[in-house]
C-alpha cells in the first residue's frame, strides 16, 4: 500500500513537504520486582511478559512504586493504558479496600475501554464486578449499587460531576470516597480549555470531598497516573489540572518499536480539503489490497461527509475513517 500511496501521490498532488521518520526497534527491561507478584503479576504472566516491558513502562511503573504521581506522555500504540491499569492493581493489592477512579473524556471510550479491563481483571483472578462503568447509559438507581460493588470505576467527568458530587450526603458515596485512593486521567491532552478547567474544578472538589470522607483506615494522599499523547509540557498540563506534581516519562524514553512512516504536506485550495482527502483514499485503496490506514477529521459531519463519499459501497475497504 505504501509502495502504490507514493506513486500516485507524487502524480496527483503537489507536496509542499515531507519528513521521513525511521523505523526504530523496540527496547525492552525486566519487569518491577514490586509487579511481578499479587494480581498485577498474574495478569503479566497471562501476558507473557518473559522478555520484560518497553523501557518507558517499565520506568513508569518503578516512578509509580517509589510513590510519585506519573504521566505517561509517549506515542500512539505506545501501550500507555498498561502503565495505568498495572498502576490500579498494584494500588488495590496493597490496599485490599481501596478503590480506583478512572476518567475518560468521552462515553464512548468508556464503553470501549470497559472490554480491555474486564480482560484485566479476568486475568488478575478477579470477579467479573470488580470494574463497572459510571456514565450517561447506566440508570441512576444502578450507580449506586455498581460503585459499592466495584473496586475499579471508569466514568466520564459529566457524570461524576452531576452525580457523584452533587450526592455527597449519602452514605454509598462517602464510602466510596472514604476508599478513594487512585484516579486515573486517560487522554489527558484532551481536558484542555474550556473543558479542561472545568476538570480542574471538578477534580478539586474531588480531592477534598475524598479527603474529608471517612478514610476506613487510609490516610496517605490521592494518587494520579496519567496518560497522553505527546505534548510539550505534560507535567505542567497535569498540574494545572489537579493542582499536584508529577513526573514525566516522554518520547525520549519510548522503547515501543516503531515502523518508517512518511508525513507528507499536501497543497489545497480552500475548501476542499474534504475532496483532497477522499481522492488521497482512493489511491491508497486502488493501489492495494493489504493494510490499513486512519484518517482524522476535525468534525463528525466532516467524517460522515467524507465516508459517505469514500468508494463505491459494493466494495470492500481497508479504510477507516475516523
Amino acid at each position: 500500500m505504501f509502495e502504490a500511496f507514493k506513486s500516485g501521490i507524487a502524480s496527483s498532488f503537489t507536496v509542499v513537504e515531507r519528513i521521513d521518520l525511521p523505523a526504530r526497534p523496540e527496547n525492552r527491561e525486566p519487569v518491577p520486582p514490586a509487579f511481578q507478584s499479587g494480581s498485577v503479576g498474574r495478569w503479566f504472566s497471562s501476558l507473557d511478559f518473559a522478555n520484560g516491558l518497553w523501557t518507558h513502562q517499565a520506568e513508569a511503573l518503578r516512578s509509580f512504586e517509589n510513590g510519585s504521581n506519573i504521566v505517561v506522555a509517549t506515542g500512539t500504540a505506545s501501550g500507555k493504558s498498561l502503565v495505568f491499569q498495572a498502576a490500579a492493581l498494584r494500588m488495590l493489592d496493597c490496599r485490599p479496600n481501596a478503590a480506583v477512579l478512572v476518567f475518560y473524556p468521552l462515553k464512548a471510550l468508556v464503553a470501549d475501554q470497559l472490554v480491555s479491563w474486564h480482560q484485566v481483571v479476568r486475568a488478575a483472578g478477579w470477579p467479573e464486578g470488580s470494574v463497572a462503568r459510571l456514565d450517561g447509559d447506566v440508570r441512576p438507581d444502578e450507580r449506586a449499587t455498581l460503585m459499592e460493588n466495584a473496586r475499579i470505576i471508569l466514568a466520564t467527568p459529566d457524570v461524576t460531576h452531576a452525580w457523584l458530587m452533587s450526592n455527597l450526603a449519602k452514605p454509598a458515596h462517602r464510602r466510596f470516597l472514604g476508599r478513594l485512593a487512585l484516579v486515573v486521567i486517560d487522554e489527558a491532552h484532551v481536558f484542555d480549555s474550556v473543558f479542561g478547567s472545568n476538570f480542574a474544578y471538578l477534580f478539586r472538589r474531588l480531592a477534598v470531598a475524598a479527603h474529608l470522607a471517612e478514610r476506613t483506615g487510609m490516610r496517605e494522599q490521592l494518587r494520579v497516573v496519567a496518560a497522553s499523547a505527546t505534548i510539550s509540557n505534560p507535567c505542567e498540563h497535569l498540574a494545572a489540572l489537579t493542582g499536584m506534581r508529577f513526573e514525566s516519562i516522554e518520547e525520549g524514553s519510548d522503547g515501543s518499536p516503531q515502523q518508517p512512516r512518511r508525513i507528507l504536506h499536501v497543497a489545497s485550495s480552500p475548501g476542499q480539503e474534504a475532496s483532497i482527502a477522499a481522492d488521497l483514499h482512493r489511491i491508497m485503496l486502488d493501489g492495494s489490497d493489504q493494510g490499513s490506514f486512519l484518517t482524522f477529521v476535525d468534525s463528525r459531519q466532516g467524517a460522515e461527509r467524507l465516508a459517505i463519499s469514500e468508494v463505491d459501497p459494493n466494495r470492500e475497504t481497508a479504510g477507516a475513517v475516523r
